[in-house]
Formats: structure tokens, sequence, C-alpha cells
């Protein structure tokens, strides 16, 4: 009756506007986690669709291409990014994405949550998952690895990789570092950040692909460099690149724990 196509109605608005805004993807996805209170994981979202939107502009005009996240442990910052990978091969399988974290396992973990996002299975009528929101994204059957698989008619999709693992063999459109650093005790060690450093700029960034008929086609950038780190130590990988002569590149997100005296989320 009128209940149910009011219903149907309010679903579709809300599967659009999730199409449009990857906050409002967010919100929907975990509605407790992405609320009012957290106004840095909202201006994170907005962030980062302003980057793949070609709508984040150096102050000469022409848009960044590469964002650093500094935020503090636990405050979001990976979950937001598992959602925006979702999101991005929603509104575009054709996106290949390649992300490196400290060990192999994480970076298993990466994959997963993000296979995961996408093969979401409804639990319950009138729930919203995936599939409603961006029909055309599945993931290719029989491609079952967690580290590298692809989506239905593509060759590569994703690749995660522990740092000083293998990033050779494929190129990606969009490259994402996320915690490089394990714990303190690796932040002073000299040597383990030059090891993840020469990983980082020798292996790991030439991996990524600017490609501009895709640009033409989808209205997207590609080419995309995103670290995702708490910072520790002024020789990490986000130290080094804003002391060389690409710092005018990198646009810095940077949020700390407490912020105008309070916790900035609790």
């Amino acid at each position: 009756g009128i209940t149910e196509a009011r219903m149907e109605m309010k679903l579709e608005r809300a599967i659009r506007k999730a199409r449009q805004s990857f906050w409002y993807f967010c919100k929907l996805k975990a509605p407790d986690f992405y609320n009012s209170n957290h106004s840095h994981l909202r201006m994170l979202c907005y962030t980062l669709q302003s980057l793949y939107e070609g709508r984040l502009l150096k102050p000469n005009g022409q848009p960044y291409r590469k964002l650093m996240i500094n935020m503090p442990p636990r405050f979001g910052k990976s979950r937001t990014l598992v959602l925006f990978n979702a999101w991005i091969l929603g509104k575009d399988p054709r996106n290949r994405i390649m992300t490196g974290s400290y060990n192999d396992d994480v970076a298993v973990d990466f994959s997963r949550y993000t296979r995961d996002a996408i093969q979401e299975e409804r639990d319950q009528p009138h729930v919203i998952i995936y599939n409603d929101i961006f029909p055309e994204t599945k993931i290719k059957k029989g491609d079952s690895s967690y580290m590298k698989w692809s989506l239905e008619g593509q060759y590569f999709s994703y690749k995660g990789v522990g740092i000083g693992g293998s990033a050779t063999g494929k190129g990606c459109t969009i490259q994402e570092t996320d915690d490089p650093i394990k714990n303190v005790e690796e932040a002073f060690n000299e040597n383990a950040l030059q090891r993840q450093w020469d990983w980082w700029a020798n292996t790991f960034a030439t991996r990524m692909e600017t490609h501009e008929d895709l640009e033409r086609e989808s209205g997207h950038l590609t080419g995309l460099q995103i670290i995702c780190m708490t910072r520790w130590a002024k020789g990490d990988i986000c130290g080094r690149l804003l002391e060389s002569d690409m710092k005018d590149d990198w646009y810095v997100m940077k949020h700390e724990a407490i912020h105008e005296g309070k916790m900035l989320c609790e």
C-alpha cells in the first residue's frame, strides 16, 4: 500500500545519496560510528571524495593527487579508507587499488575488509546493502586470494602488500600506505625507518599510474597516492616527504588527539 510505496521511495533516495556522497555512504554502513559528533570523520570523508573528484586544489589551481592523513590510533582512519576503497570501486570498477601496510597480516585484513564490504549480504528486509547502491560491482568468482583479487570484467582490482613485500607486476591508479610503522620501538629505530623509506620510495611508489583516457571518460582522477598513518617520528615516510622538494605536492590532513581541550574522539 501507501506505506510500502513510501518506504521504497525513502530507500531509493538513500541509495542515490550514498552513490553521490562518500560521507553518506559511511553513515549508511555504520551510523553509530559516522555520526555528527565525529566531525573529524566527516572532514576525512569530504577530503577523500574531493581528492578523488579533483576538487582538492593547490594554491595554483591544479588538483592535488597526493594526500597525507595524520591522526592518532583508533580514530577511524583505516576503517574509513576501507570504505573509501569499496565506494570508489562501486563508482568505477576500472579503478585499480594497491595498499601497503606494515606486514602481510595487516595487508590481508585490509584487503579482506574491503572485499567483505563489497560482498555484504542482506540479513533483514529494508536494509540497504552494498549491492543495492552499486549493483554492477561484484567480486569475480573463483578469485579467492585475499591479497589480490579482481572485480567481474576486470583483470586486477586490488592488491595488498606488506612492507618489504613484492609490488611488482601490477600498476595501480590509487595507491595507499596505511600505518607503515608497527609500534614505538620501530618508530625510533633508524634502520627500520630507513628500510621502510627505501621500500616505499624505490618499490611501492613506482607502481602508481596515471590514465588520462580513464580520467576523461570517468571524471575522476587517477595516479592518486594516499598515506594514512599516526606520526611517531620525524624520520618516518611523511616526515621525509615533507622535508623534500616534493612537499608542495602533498595535501596534509592532520588531527591531534586533543582538540580545543577535549578528546577529538571518545
